[in-house]
Order: structure tokens, then sequence, then C-alpha cells
């Protein structure tokens, strides 16, 4: 939760794996954290890496709550001296929030 009453060592609830691992990563200490495979585009092409998750209930529940933390997270990782980067072969609405950088993966049809 994001609210005034959510403590530091909190995780924000977005329901959405990405933002807690890159919260995960900020409280272990890492410097450098780059997504891929994160593009918050569900509709465009599959959502998850076995295809579509929809059939088994995998949605994204609320686009601004997870973009707006992704915002927070990105300043807080500035804040912190972290670079917090996209790195997706495809584009979505975390381009709005996040820098990219040139992913070191190989092109695929999907791109």
């Amino acid at each position: 939760m994001w609210g005034k009453d959510r403590r530091e060592d909190e995780f924000a609830n977005s329901h959405n794996t990405a933002t807690y691992s890159v919260e995960a990563g900020l409280l272990m200490g890492f410097t450098d954290i780059a997504l891929l495979g994160v593009d918050l585009n569900y509709g465009l092409h599959p959502s998850h890496f076995f295809g579509d998750g929809a059939p088994l209930g995998c949605k994204l529940r609320n686009l601004k709550l997870v973009l707006d933390i992704f915002t927070r997270l990105r300043i807080k990782a500035e804040q912190a001296g972290v670079s917090l980067v996209t790195e997706s072969p495809l584009t979505g609405p975390l381009d709005d929030v996040l820098p990219r950088r040139a992913c070191p993966c190989p092109k695929t049809s999907a791109t």
C-alpha cells in the first residue's frame, strides 16, 4: 500500500509481480535493475511467457495503479543511485514511466 500509513519496508500492493520484483531488488541493494519482458501491454500480444494468461485468471487489474507504483519506484531508485530501466523488446505503457535501455537480447519474430 502506498498510503500515508505505509511503512518503508512494506511492498506496494499492485497485484503485479514485476513491481514486487523491483521492490525486492531495491531492498536487497541491487544497483542496476533491468526489466526484460515487462511491457504492460495486455491484449496486443500474449501476456505471459507461456502464452495468454487470461484463461488462468491472469489480468492487469489496475494499469494506472501499477504505473503509479513503477513511477514511485523509479523515483526511489533514482534517489538511491540505482539504475531502473526497461529492456523489453516490445513497447508498452511501461515506456511512459521508465527509461529504455537497448535490449541485449537477439531479435525474435515477436519484435
